[in-house]
């Protein structure tokens, strides 16, 4: 309670001064500041243009057209306070499953032995995560994606790039429910940790491939202000929510089979790998022919995103 009341009195103060500043007419924004910090250190390099490698970051590995990319997906995603609110709710949902099967267990109703399985319930909560990720990648673009048939880039390039930031997220987010989960209860099995990495990546590169089609034929406007909404079309989230349910179906009935003939998890691990493979190699044909939908979609791309 201290704790809480301490944040509380920390947000509004600073909440007073920010408000206070701006009543009084000055700009917070820090656009200004860094366009003179830039203009200045070129100065300083006698005018001369900043090296590939410092503007690729860290990602100087990939090429410039892709890392480039990355770097503005990620910018993006900082500035956005709603989107990093959401990426962190699978851990929340872990603590709840935690503490609804720490009541069961106390009152004497809970079911032993499966508390590994939280591991599996974050995993399954975190790819409705990806949805406005993946269903309408180029929504928070907006006006900017004319840009993209315009410079000298591949539209290929632009879809990877946005991909590349779901799936270090995907990882993250991985192993940082595997963190929360063995912390809060028993540490997930080897097979059952297997098997559910295998089934996240096989729903993951499932959800890339069909999202990355719908992103192009039918995008959205994206409000970066809004939490609950998905910022994605009604029927691009219907297939979403049907991918997501045959990939759990998909998930029950392995596990069910593999509790039945008491074999273990690593007859599920194997059967979502033949599948992540196959989702890869799904992914990969929709990936190869992009330019070529999203030149067919060119019109309609540009003006459902250029609407404020």
């Amino acid at each position: 309670m201290a704790g809480l009341l301490a944040y509380t009195l920390a947000f509004l103060y600073i909440l007073h001064l920010r408000l206070h500043a701006q009543f009084l007419g000055e700009s917070l924004s820090e656009a200004p500041l860094a366009a003179k910090a830039k203009t200045r250190s070129r100065r300083e390099r006698g005018g001369t243009a900043e090296p590939a490698a410092e503007q690729q970051g860290g990602f100087s590995f990939l090429p410039a057209t892709i890392a480039a990319g990355l770097i503005k997906e990620i910018r993006y995603l900082l500035r956005s306070g709603p989107k990093l609110y959401v990426l962190i709710m699978p851990v929340f949902v872990v603590f709840i499953f935690s503490m609804r099967t720490s009541g069961l267990n106390y009152a004497g109703f809970g079911h032993h032995g499966m508390e590994g399985i939280f591991f599996t319930y974050g995993c399954a909560y975190m790819q409705l995560l990806f949805v406005g990720m993946l269903y309408n990648s180029l929504g928070s673009d907006g006006a900017g994606s004319q840009f993209y048939f315009i410079a000298p880039v591949r539209f290929r390039d632009v879809i990877l790039a946005k991909n590349l930031l779901t799936f270090i997220i995907f990882v993250i987010e991985l192993i940082l429910i595997y963190a929360v989960s063995a912390f809060l209860s028993t540490r997930a099995p080897l097979d059952l940790t297997a098997a559910t990495m295998t089934w996240s990546l096989f729903a993951l590169l499932l959800n890339m491939s069909i999202g990355n089609i719908r992103s192009i034929t039918s995008p959205k406007a994206m409000d970066p202000a809004k939490v609950r909404s998905q910022n994605v079309s009604g029927l691009s989230s219907l297939i979403s929510l049907l991918v997501v349910i045959v990939a759990v179906a998909l998930g029950g009935v392995m596990f069910f089979v593999c509790r039945y003939l008491n074999t273990g998890y690593w007859l599920a691990a194997g059967a979502f790998a033949v599948l992540t493979a196959l989702a890869g190699v799904l992914y990969g044909m929709i990936l190869h022919r992009v330019d070529a939908i999203a030149e067919s979609h060119v019109e309609d791309l540009t003006r459902t995103l250029s609407r404020t």
